[in-house]
């Protein structure tokens, strides 16, 4: 579904949604901003694996961004408030998300780099109406490169002069992603905005940054993080900085390592095993999963416990069956009760992944002879699994006792 919608500034911006089946049970709702220079069309194929696996989707265009007007190359990529983005995602809302979304579906709001700064600022504003933040290579702030620098300093007296000169440097292609082909589409998209940012943006971008550091701590929500630490547009540490700081008790920070800062767009998110929505559970896994979840109700109804909580991995097929269980049980991902834990992931095999079973063989003959050795092909050893999940339990029980 595609449209418009007016803003409280009677601006026309374009929207795209994906909305989940009519008579199928939509998981949850998810509210997406883009990146500075973005815009909602290059995360479609994201968008469609969301809604295939039950989330439905809405995005829209920022104004003088992508499909959104005005179109005049003298106007594109013109932010001259920061409050003014927000304003926006709150009209979204009225205009379009609330008259399309399942009301009972849990809603997130989701942004990316720039997104994620506005997303941050968003659920600030009226915390009560979302149910959770997932933040991608969010723009928390940003590495201060001289022309930052200067602009910091003296951003009060040039911003009204020249407003509307791109003096400042953003992140190249290369610092994007590191699949070619996927620079060579967005080199050729025209609705992606590639020229420097304008002096009136940076500032905005400043603003904002400020914003989060004065209200980090009051974030209750939870939070889901992935990004890069080799980031070069975002910064990293300042992430985890503010992830650190906030109030909220459910925090994840998915740490993308190889990638740069699209971590949708990395060749790394393809050879993943087990993350991405294709992995998931097929419809016959679905239903024993259900069932399941029914037959473990039954068993707990005989017992006195009383305080259930799901802990599972991020992989897909885990994930998808924890959340039917969990549902069975009348627990959702927005409750503190579920939550997932990185360090249950199954282990990484190397390049053996999503090759042949025949390896597995390989692999096994150095499991004898030595457990802490990684394999030929690369990844972890048994010794680091086991450290790895030994940690992880003792975290997830300090939660179950002290929590």
């Amino acid at each position: 579904m595609e449209g418009t919608f007016t803003n409280s500034r009677s601006q026309k911006l374009f929207y795209r949604a994906y909305l989940v089946p009519a008579g199928a049970t939509s998981r949850s709702t998810v509210v997406f901003h883009h990146g500075y220079g973005a815009h909602s069309g290059i995360y479609e194929e994201d968008f469609r694996e969301l809604q295939k696996a039950g989330i439905s989707v809405f995005a829209f265009d920022a104004h003088s961004f992508g499909r959104s007007g005005p179109l005049d190359a003298r106007c594109r990529a013109y932010i001259t408030s920061v409050d003014h983005l927000v304003d926006d995602v709150y009209s979204f809302l009225k205009e379009v998300v609330d008259r399309h979304r399942d009301p009972k579906a849990p809603l997130i709001m989701a942004g990316v780099s720039m997104g994620g700064m506005v997303s941050v600022l968003t659920v600030r504003k009226v915390p009560s109406i979302w149910a959770g933040l997932l933040l991608l290579s969010p723009a928390i702030d940003v590495p201060r490169t001289l022309v930052l620098r200067v602009m910091s300093a003296v951003q009060s007296v040039i911003a009204p002069l020249i407003p509307g000169w791109r003096i400042v440097p953003q992140p190249t292609l290369d610092m994007v992603t590191e699949d070619l082909q996927k620079r060579e589409e967005l080199k050729a998209d025209p609705f992606m905005d590639l020229a420097r940012l304008r002096v009136c943006t940076a500032r905005c971008f400043l603003d904002g940054f400020a914003q989060i550091k004065e209200m980090q701590g009051h974030v209750s929500l939870p939070i889901f993080a992935a990004m890069s630490p080799i980031d070069k547009a975002c910064d990293y540490g300042k992430l985890k900085g503010f992830l650190g700081a906030v109030e909220s008790k459910d925090v994840t920070l998915l740490t993308v390592e190889g990638a740069r800062h699209e971590v949708l767009m990395s060749p790394e998110r393809e050879h993943e095993n087990g993350v991405p929505p294709r992995y998931g559970l097929s419809d016959l896994g679905r239903q024993q999963a259900k069932e399941a979840g029914k037959e473990l109700k039954q068993q707990l109804a005989a017992t006195d416990i009383a305080d259930v909580k799901v802990f599972c991995s991020p992989l897909t097929r885990t994930l998808d069956t924890a959340v039917i269980v969990a549902e069975e049980l009348g627990i959702y991902t927005t409750d503190s009760q579920f939550q997932v834990v990185p360090e249950l992931i199954e282990r990484n095999f190397g390049e053996y992944e999503l090759q042949s079973d025949s390896n597995y063989q390989k692999v096994w003959e150095v499991d004898a002879a030595d457990l802490s050795a990684v394999p030929s092909g690369g990844g972890e050893s048994v010794e680091q699994v086991a450290i790895e999940h030994t940690g992880a339990t003792l975290r997830v029980s300090f939660k179950i006792l002290y929590c």
